[in-house]
């Protein structure tokens, strides 16, 4: 998997940081090589529990058992993209949109989809 994580983060453009995170315990995993560690693990965390209240609110709907897909939040630069992989974990893919778009971003998780499976 952390193969997986380094090609996604040298593949797009603007790539800002691409991690491996656990969402019941917020924990970090395994990180591309060229973002800072301490912010990774902070936004791990962070995003742990949107992941865990999403599920939540998943439940909530009460329309059936509903597996989450992924999620992409777009700030004034970036798309964060929250992509689940296997078990609790949680790929986190942040990227500059003036230098990707999200068909880009989209088309490499489908590529690697299989690698962070397992």
């Amino acid at each position: 998997m952390q193969q997986a994580v380094d090609s996604i983060a040298l593949s797009l453009p603007g790539t800002v940081a691409v991690f491996v995170a656990d969402s019941e315990t917020g924990l970090l995993e395994m990180a591309d090589q060229q973002s800072v560690p301490e912010q990774n693990e902070a936004v791990a965390a962070y995003y742990a529990q949107v992941m865990r209240l999403q599920r939540r609110a998943l439940d909530a709907t009460g329309v059936g058992q509903q597996k989450m897909q992924n999620m992409v939040f777009q700030s004034s630069r970036h798309y964060h993209a929250l992509y689940p992989v296997e078990g609790s974990r949680f790929l986190c893919l942040v990227v500059d949109q003036r230098q990707t778009n999200l068909a880009m971003l989209w088309r490499l998780l489908a590529t690697y989809a299989p690698q962070l499976q397992g």
